[in-house]
């Protein structure tokens, strides 16, 4: 009980020092995991994407021959195919450019260098996917321009 009263131990400089290391390498190393964590959060939005876009390109054909079967499915009369399978590139675009912007913001807010954002194996994977996204949704579009 005595010791809970007794003043405490006056801690020598170098044993600040060290006490303010520890804490700044800690609170980095915090850092960093968060950092990962939201790396990791990309990826995860990268499989989303890249699945929405293969999917739609699935229903698309597949749903496409069978509507030109004679006898399909009623479902195929009221759904377009081609509706089905924009949508879900079209998500997937919107997906992987939310993805990357709100990537790029968070890591401004951890002040990261921007050679280390921007760089990265992740990034530079989501700038080919959204770049690939945005040719297929404007193919239809540059062929009808070019070919009356």
């Amino acid at each position: 009980m005595t010791d809970a009263l007794s003043p405490k131990k006056q801690l020598t400089p170098e044993e600040l020092a060290q006490k303010k290391d520890k804490k700044e390498e800690q609170k980095k190393l915090d850092q960093e995991k968060t950092f990962l964590a939201f790396d990791r959060t990309l990826l995860a939005w990268i499989r989303t994407g890249t699945s929405l876009l293969t999917f739609g390109f699935a229903i698309m054909k597949l749903l496409e021959e069978e509507s030109h079967k004679p006898g399909q499915h009623p479902i195929l009369q009221m759904v377009n195919p081609q509706f089905i399978g924009w949508t879900m590139i079209f998500s997937g675009f919107i997906g992987l450019t939310m993805a990357v912007a709100n990537y790029v913001k968070f890591g401004r807010q951890f002040q990261r260098k921007s050679l280390q954002i921007f760089g990265s194996p992740t990034m530079i994977v989501s700038y080919v996917l959204i770049l690939l996204c945005f040719v297929i949704l404007m193919a239809p579009f540059i062929r009808n321009l070019l070919i009356p």
